[in-house]
């Protein structure tokens, strides 16, 4: 999942890549229906920016994993927080 930020904010803060592998708090798909109702009232509520495709088009939850109907890309995982209604 690709998120963009401007870079002079990128320099000012030393940000740099992180690598999937790398966060802790990812959860693979394969979800249950609960936790996919949780992940699409996410990607629809205002509050928070939601997971996209790379071509900016948002995902649409499903049990195997965010699915943009447009380019068909498929992302197998999401932040644990977004599968269980914590985010609200």
């Amino acid at each position: 999942m690709q998120i963009y930020v401007c870079y002079r904010c990128a320099e000012i803060n030393n940000l740099g890549t992180v690598k999937d592998d790398d966060i802790a708090n990812r959860m693979p798909a394969k979800w249950l229906p609960e936790q996919v109702k949780s992940l699409a009232a996410y990607q629809n509520s205002s509050q928070y920016f939601p997971y996209v495709c790379d071509q900016g088009d948002i995902f649409e939850a499903t049990t195997v994993g965010l699915f943009c109907p447009r380019c068909e890309q498929i992302l197998k995982w999401a932040y644990d927080w977004t599968l269980d209604w914590s985010w609200q």
